[in-house]
């Protein structure tokens, strides 16, 4: 009979050690998923852009860095003509610097219309960051302007 108990009570033993791996294994997953994501959400942060109305009516537009890594060549394509950033902040030719968190004034006119010419294409080469001195593209679309 003390055999039957000891191999009962061995065998729970070796049940509950079970379930403890499989759950240790399952927390270890979980918790690799979530640093995975921790890193996967950091690099989202680091580039990231908006287009901002401003009042100035030649340059009626802000591009702003909202990523965490500052951006150089950055440059502005669509169907717009002009789109151009403002001289005086920046040369015709010079290449564009836009510091994390800053911004630049632009224009993009529409048609005799009044028709805007859709998303804007950035594009730009970080400074640091996971994909550093890598061309980057990201589409934005400007805020309607409404007189």
């Amino acid at each position: 009979m003390t055999d039957i108990v000891a191999v009962v009570i061995a065998g729970l033993a070796a049940i509950v050690s079970g379930w403890a791996l499989l759950h240790s294994k399952r927390s270890a997953e979980a918790s690799r998923d979530s640093a995975d994501a921790a890193i996967r959400a950091e690099h989202e942060r680091e580039y990231g852009w908006r287009i901002e109305s401003h009042d100035d009516p030649l340059f009626c537009f802000v591009l702003r860095n909202t990523g965490t890594v500052d951006a150089e060549a950055v440059a502005l394509e669509g169907a717009y003509h002009p789109l151009a950033f403002k001289l005086g902040d920046v040369g015709p030719d010079d290449p564009v610097f836009i510091g994390a968190g800053q911004s630049r004034r632009f224009a993009a006119a529409t048609d005799i219309d009044g028709n805007w010419g859709g998303d804007i294409t950035i594009t730009w080469t970080p400074r640091a960051g996971h994909r550093a001195n890598e061309s980057q593209t990201w589409v934005e679309a400007p805020p309607s302007r409404r007189s």
